[in-house]
């Protein structure tokens, strides 16, 4: 035995690199920012959740430019992914450190962009997998 490792064969010939293709629309983007919630902290971006939910329907156009241009550059902006780390108190002496635990508050628009980005994998994956299963059982393979 020589020592090498063998090449792998990969079972799909398609480009999985890139998330170029992935769909996304106002209507999915304008879903994901109802469910914001009011009572959430702000992150980094100091946007308050009161004032996303206010503004949502003049915000969600440039937020689809904005998620397009994300994914066709591979490239997530600084601020989305900027979070304010902040000690919340667990309970027992004040004064002790290990009392406390970070929370990070990140920006809610980050948050729906990852929603967003979420549920489209996730639907890739399930029907990936969903093929695959019945190509073996079926007994066929491409």
């Amino acid at each position: 035995m020589s020592g090498e490792v063998p090449e792998a064969v990969w079972m799909y010939k398609e480009n999985f690199s890139r998330l170029c293709n992935i769909e996304i629309t106002e209507k999915k983007r304008l879903e994901k920012l109802h469910n914001i919630r009011d009572d959430k902290a702000a992150g980094a971006d100091v946007l308050v959740p009161g004032f996303l939910n206010g503004v949502k329907h003049e915000l969600v156009s440039p937020l689809v430019i904005l998620f397009r241009k994300v994914i066709d550059n591979e490239t997530v902006p600084r601020d989305l992914k900027e979070a304010n780390v902040m000690p919340i108190f667990k309970g027992g002496q004040i004064s002790a450190a290990s009392n406390y635990r970070p929370v990070n508050l990140t920006s809610q628009i980050g948050k729906v962009s990852e929603a967003v980005l979420r549920d489209e994998v996730g639907i890739r994956i399930t029907v990936r997998i969903r093929n695959c299963w019945k190509r073996y059982n079926t007994g066929t393979q491409k």
